[in-house]
């Protein structure tokens, strides 16, 4: 028997020039098991189990990952556990909320800055293929590695 995969299935991401599964891993049970909307509470995975969800969904055709800053440590985790392997990958985070100490607070005042710092320093992987859609950003108003961030 088989296992069906998407790696036929992928798609090009609007005019990127990326290629994206249909499917993508959302990734904020790497990082964040307070206030979130589950109906039964969870436990983090250590990084052995995070590596091994990552590989399967490679494996199954999954190429797209998605991240935030109120996602709590899912950035951060992100960063390492994909060294080696960042070429395999197309990270999406999104900016406007952040968890910190087991709060969530709201500013969607300094989106272009925002996203900047959430690509750049908590993932600390060599490149970042964010494209964010932000409500009230104009599109083309911020970019990272010559990547067009902004509303669409």
């Amino acid at each position: 028997m088989t296992i069906a995969t998407l790696h036929e299935l992928h798609r090009p991401l609007g005019s990127t020039g990326l290629t994206v599964s249909p499917l993508g891993l959302g990734t904020v049970k790497l990082g964040r098991d307070q206030g979130v909307k589950y109906p039964n509470g969870f436990q983090i995975p250590g990084d052995d189990e995070a590596r091994m969800l990552l590989r399967q969904a490679r494996d199954l055709g999954i190429n797209l990952i998605d991240t935030a800053p109120a996602y709590g440590r899912s950035e951060e985790r992100l960063g390492p556990l994909l060294r080696g392997q960042r070429q395999d990958w197309v990270i999406v985070s999104k900016v406007g909320e952040e968890f910190v100490d087991g709060q969530s607070t709201h500013d969607f005042s300094a989106v272009p800055s925002a996203i900047l710092m959430s690509t750049h320093s908590p993932l600390r992987v060599d490149s970042f293929s964010a494209r964010a859609a932000c409500a009230g950003v104009p599109a083309g108003s911020a970019s990272f590695h010559g990547t067009s961030i902004g509303g669409g």
